[in-house]
Formats: C-alpha cells, sequence, structure tokens
C-alpha cells in the first residue's frame, strides 16, 4: 500500500510538479503496485470485458479469455470500489480505514510539493 502512496506523490505529481529530477536508486516498489500503476491491471480488464474499437471505428479486438467467474469477480471488485467511493463522498466511516491518518499521510507527502514550488 505505501509503495502505491510513493508511487502517486513522487512518479505521478512529483514529475507533473518537477520535470527535471531524476532518482539517485531506482527505487524497489511492489510489482503490483507498479502494475497498476502502469495502468496494466486495467488493460487486461478491458481486453477480458469489452470491445476495443480502431481509430477507423472497427473492430480492433474482442474480450478473450473471460469466464464467467472472471466477470463476476471484476463486477465485485467494481461494486466494492464504487461503494467505497460513495462512502468516502458521504462522509461515512468504513472498518479498517482511519480516515485522519490516511489524510495526515497525504498532508505530509503533499506539503513537500508546496516547498517544491515555492509556495
Amino acid at each position: 500500500m505505501i509503495d502505491a502512496i510513493y508511487i502517486l506523490r513522487h512518479e505521478k505529481i512529483g514529475r507533473w510538479v518537477k520535470q527535471s529530477w531524476v532518482w539517485a536508486e531506482d527505487p524497489d516498489y511492489d510489482l503490483e503496485a507498479v502494475a497498476v500503476a502502469e495502468g496494466k491491471r486495467d488493460r487486461v480488464k478491458q481486453d477480458r470485458l469489452y470491445v476495443r474499437l480502431s481509430s477507423d471505428g472497427g473492430i480492433a479486438s474482442v474480450p478473450s479469455g473471460s469466464t464467467y467467474e472472471i466477470v463476476r469477480n471484476e463486477r465485485e471488485l467494481g461494486s466494492r470500489l464504487a461503494s467505497l467511493a460513495e462512502g468516502v463522498l458521504e462522509c461515512e466511516k468504513h472498518p479498517g480505514l482511519d480516515y485522519y491518518k490516511v489524510e495526515e499521510v497525504f498532508k505530509v507527502l503533499f506539503e513537500s510539493i508546496a516547498d517544491e514550488q515555492g509556495a
């Protein structure tokens, strides 16, 4: 989980803020977090559930490798994520998710962005 937050802060948002930075050493992130950040997980889902269209409007690919179980699992994951997002928007609490700690982590991470911008 922490690798996903670091990728968000340093790899995604950090590059928006400052284009010219480099790592002294490449970070050793969790491979699953990297795959999600690079969109690999979403592309697999897209390829298994949806018809992909080409730039001219033709069919580029059709779902492959889908089973009832895969589709059901993707649907359940989508429902859980939607439920979490709706709860956050409605200020509901979820067991195991300490909003105050999450908020503090993001404040600390993004405080350094303000420092980098000279704010």
